[in-house]
């Protein structure tokens, strides 16, 4: 390896050249790759079209940030990761990094708890901005290729290149307003001890 500054060899592991005193680049570590068995949760904001015509764009981005909070923290107290928020969606997955034997029943338990949480957030809406929002919510399960650094089993994420299979992010399209919707080999836990699934 060679200094990107002054072209002078590298001793191995040096962390700046000895010649002209520039930062080494850092080695890359390499990726390893593996199929894992997830839950992935994905939440559709309805009507936020509709929204951005009666809100200022201020209000209106404060409002989806007030629902991204309301629906991270859901999903993260049943042990799920919020994988990304694309426009006004919220991708969330269950069994990566950490895996349970339950992360079915944690993500239909998340997803109980965050229609929830946003009738709760809705009553503040209401009252304030005279308006409210509505979400559905698809679960499935299945594999998905994910990453991590080679010689360590901890901190698997969703390969960024083939996360999940290309219909799994239409289910929620299939759901009612302010509905759950889970997959035919999924039942959902009982309404009273979802704060219990951890």
């Amino acid at each position: 390896m060679h200094c990107v500054a002054c072209a002078a060899a590298l001793p191995a592991a040096a962390r700046f050249c000895p010649s002209c005193g520039s930062p080494c680049p850092p080695t890359p570590v390499p990726q390893v790759e593996r199929r894992k068995l997830v839950t992935a949760l994905f939440c559709d904001l309805v009507g936020s079209t509709e929204l951005s015509g009666i809100l200022e764009p201020e209000t209106l981005r404060s409002v989806v940030l007030r629902y991204f909070d309301v629906m991270r923290d859901q999903i993260e107290a049943h042990g799920g990761l919020v994988e990304k928020f694309i426009g006004d969606a919220v991708m969330a997955v269950f069994g990566i990094p950490t895996v349970h034997e339950n992360d079915a029943h944690r993500a239909a338990a998340a997803a109980l708890d965050m229609v929830a949480a946003l009738a709760e957030l809705n009553e503040d809406l209401s009252r304030t901005l005279g308006c409210q929002l509505a979400v559905r919510i698809g679960i499935n399960t299945g594999e998905v290729v994910a990453t991590a650094q080679e010689g360590t089993n901890e901190n698997w994420c969703p390969a960024r290149s083939s996360m999940w299979p290309r219909d799994w992010s239409r289910t929620p399209a299939s759901a009612k307003c302010s509905s759950v919707l889970l997959p035919a080999n999924c039942s959902a836990p009982p309404r009273q001890s979802t704060s219990s699934v951890r």
